[in-house]
């Protein structure tokens, strides 16, 4: 398909292999790793900017913490297994909203001001290659396709992930204590 994220290959022939063979599974996605976002905040206060090349797309976000919970009741739960899940969180965030939001965190003012996706790929090539796979990402919010929510998070353990704000403001606040 049109999937721009260059991981989407490998993660997909997976999936084909484990649906053609004998072997049980279940499928578990995820939206985007909340946990890089608060440690990232001092570079982007210093540049002012928030430089994702994601255009106008909107991105869902989880952390780790909420994936893990979701995954040790999936797999302590016989009756969750064999089936495919997609863990996001509860809200989708635009490039604008998510600058705001770690605005708001670290009192500094980030505006959204996106790199192109080949000044991006160049910036965060550390280790060589990831730049590029990285911007895929951004590629793949700018055609809307990271924007996916579900409600798998809540049936799963029967809470709400935590809300990104409250995750983000959290664990800045850890790094700076």
């Amino acid at each position: 398909g049109d999937r721009p994220f260059n991981m989407a290959p490998f993660f997909g022939y997976a999936v084909r292999r484990l649906a053609s063979s004998d072997i049980p599974y279940t499928y578990i996605r995820n939206a985007m790793y909340a946990d890089p976002l608060p440690p990232y905040i001092p570079e982007l206060a210093e540049r002012g900017r928030l430089l994702y090349p994601a255009g106008d797309g909107k991105i869902s976000f989880i952390s780790r913490r909420d994936l893990a919970k979701a995954i040790v009741k999936i797999a302590a739960a016989p009756q969750l297994l064999g089936k495919k899940y997609t863990l996001t969180g509860e809200k989708t965030y635009t490039m604008l909203e998510l600058a705001a939001l770690l605005s708001d965190v670290c009192g500094q003012s980030i505006v959204y001001k996106p790199m192109t996706k080949e000044e991006f790929a160049a910036e965060y090539d550390q280790p060589q290659g990831f730049g590029e796979v990285l911007a895929s990402l951004y590629t793949a919010a700018e055609k809307h396709l990271m924007d996916e929510m579900t409600d798998d998070y809540f049936m799963i353990t029967g809470e709400h992930p935590e809300p990104l704000e409250q995750f983000v403001k959290r664990k800045y606040e850890e790094l700076n204590a």
